[in-house]
């Protein structure tokens, strides 16, 4: 009378285990680490997830969560940028700080300073004005131009050339920082002097913007 319940509880734990490798089988692979840039058909990237130029704010929330902070930077010039904020994501196993600079018109972006009139003077002279309630009716739909990663962990540049390739050209800066430029990636590896590594991508139709945007002067190549 027991062999038949002994042969049915095996039957059982046969089937659990494997349902159990069935599951793991169809388990979504890993997401690809920040130095890791796809190339897409159409002439863009696509990294972090995201597609610079073409993804929208809706899509970083969409895959990062809500948890941000968004802000409009204004410069000793008078030039208005908007940025958001993600103070720790994890990509690829690799923890850091995103970034998401938004390409925004004039119009929209003079609307959002009358609407965020509070503002934070800043240490080059400019100011930050927060857009905690202007961020979700206006932004969800605008699109993301740049989308920096900083990472949480020192990496040396030994070790970025190593994951991202030899860059097509390094250029050092009056301040000693130091950029790994990827044009066909539309990648900039900024490596600072104390350290910190902040990795940009752009659309490559967008580098020479970047690249102007930084300041980083021609023909300073080693």
């Amino acid at each position: 009378m027991k062999r038949p319940m002994r042969r049915s509880w095996l039957l059982v734990t046969h089937l659990l285990l494997a349902v159990l490798l069935l599951a793991g089988c169809g388990r979504a692979p890993e997401e690809p680490p920040p130095w890791e840039v796809e190339r897409l058909a159409g002439g863009g990237i696509e990294a972090l997830g995201l597609r610079p130029g073409e993804s929208t704010m809706g899509e970083a929330l969409r895959r990062f969560g809500r948890r941000v902070e968004a802000a409009l930077f204004e410069s000793p010039a008078g030039e208005l940028t908007v940025e958001a904020h993600y103070g720790s994501v994890r990509v690829g196993g690799i923890a850091g700080s995103l970034f998401l600079s938004l390409d925004l018109g004039p119009e929209t972006l003079a609307a959002l300073k009358r609407a965020s009139p509070n503002y934070l003077p800043q240490p080059s002279g400019g100011r930050r004005h927060e857009l905690d309630a202007a961020f979700s009716d206006v932004l969800l739909e605008e699109t993301i131009r740049v989308v920096s990663f900083s990472p949480q962990a020192t990496v040396t540049e030994e070790t970025l050339t190593a994951r991202f390739g030899e860059p097509a050209e390094r250029v050092t800066t009056a301040d000693g920082s130091r950029h790994l430029l990827y044009p066909t990636l539309g990648t900039d590896v900024l490596v600072e002097p104390e350290g910190e590594v902040i990795i940009q991508y752009v659309h490559p139709r967008d580098f020479d913007w970047l690249r102007r945007r930084q300041g980083l002067p021609e023909g300073s190549r080693t």
